[in-house]
């Protein structure tokens, strides 16, 4: 344990430390998220924070290398695993970041989401089965691949979408990793263990300066690197698990981004819109049209997730053949507080 409390406290530390130094660059040469009808902030603000998250976890995992210790060990037979899911979240990284600076077209990011999909896949990264309510145990065989990358890009989106209020995207992300760190531990899968632990601690030390009023952003290098990391770690520890647990408790503590990306989806088909293009429509901003500050949509959207999170727990204490039904239980209080609040927004449009 004092190994995983290691890395935890490394990555806080350095995110603390490394946020405020990336700002600075932000502003020095120009990478800023400017104003707009459709964002709620001002004022010009630096949107290149994903470098620090990830420079925090990088560092943070790469002296548990040179312990000598039973992680460790884990560690190195476990490398190209490992580089797998690092190389990928590089090239996350790096895309959004040239998104950030320069601006990128939605087809080439689509491509490179899948290309780093596929690298996780490559390298042992696979969904291969699930347990169903009567039907039991299903596996997908040559599909698990394709599931695999559907389930990675549709989280890399996911959590884009909802990088749209002051640390809403990283305090989602966090309790997604406080879940999976707990799971990994719990079930004996120390090296997903380390990488939510290190994501979890970066994560921390960078949201006292992303929280409203936000000082910096995480940008599309940061939610990319997220979602591609979370997807990936997720996928691992299903194998050691079973998957309807690992990503069914990930699906359900970002159950508010991935409704969103759904929504948003056949909003903009319905509307003749094309499936990429911005609008006002998500969650947070139908939570502001009712009146809602722009600290109290977050904070609502923490407690939300909370609840629906602390009912999803009960996965851990059922059968695996009735998981499935527990995850479902968890999305209920999410589609009410979705077509409630929609529903009151829709009604203040009326009225004027």
């Amino acid at each position: 344990m004092t190994t995983y409390a290691f890395v935890f406290l490394i990555a806080f530390a350095l995110a603390l430390v490394t946020t405020p130094l990336v700002q600075r660059l932000g502003q020095r040469y120009g990478v800023l998220d400017l104003p707009s009808k459709r964002k709620v902030h001002e004022r010009p603000i630096p949107r290149i924070g994903g470098v620090a998250i990830f420079l925090s976890v990088l560092v943070a995992i790469v002296p548990v290398f040179g312990l000598s210790n039973d992680l460790s060990r884990i560690l190195w037979g476990n490398w190209k695993e490992l580089l797998g899911i690092l190389v990928g979240a590089f090239l996350m990284l790096t895309v959004g970041l040239v998104d950030d600076i320069v601006g990128l077209r939605a087809i080439t990011k689509l491509a490179s989401q899948v290309i780093a999909a596929v690298v996780a896949v490559g390298t042992g990264s696979v969904i291969e089965a699930i347990n169903l309510p009567v039907i039991g145990q299903v596996h997908f065989g040559p599909l698990g691949p394709i599931v695999t990358v559907v389930w990675i890009v549709g989280l890399i989106n996911a959590v884009n979408l909802i990088d749209g209020l002051d640390g809403l995207a990283a305090g989602l992300a966090a309790m997604a990793c406080a879940v999976i760190a707990i799971l990994a531990v719990t079930h004996k899968v120390p090296l997903m263990g380390i990488v939510a632990l290190a994501l979890l601690g970066s994560l921390l030390g960078f949201l006292p300066y992303n929280f409203n009023p936000a000082s910096i952003f995480m940008g599309d290098s940061g939610s990319q690197f997220l979602g591609y990391v979370l997807a990936t770690i997720s996928v691992v520890t299903s194998q050691k698990t079973t998957a309807v647990v690992a990503i069914g408790l990930v699906g359900v503590v970002l159950g508010v981004p991935i409704l969103d990306t759904v929504t948003s989806i056949v909003r903009r088909l319905r509307n003749g819109q094309g499936v990429f293009q911005a609008d006002r429509g998500h969650f947070h901003h139908l939570l502001m049209d009712v009146g809602l500050s722009h600290k109290t949509a977050v904070l609502f959207i923490y407690l939300l997730t909370l609840g629906v999170t602390a009912i999803a727990c009960s996965i851990l204490f059922v059968r695996s053949e009735v998981a499935l039904l527990a995850v479902v239980l968890a999305f209920v209080p999410l589609l009410l507080a979705w077509w409630l609040v929609g529903t009151i927004a829709r009604g203040k449009d009326n009225d004027e």
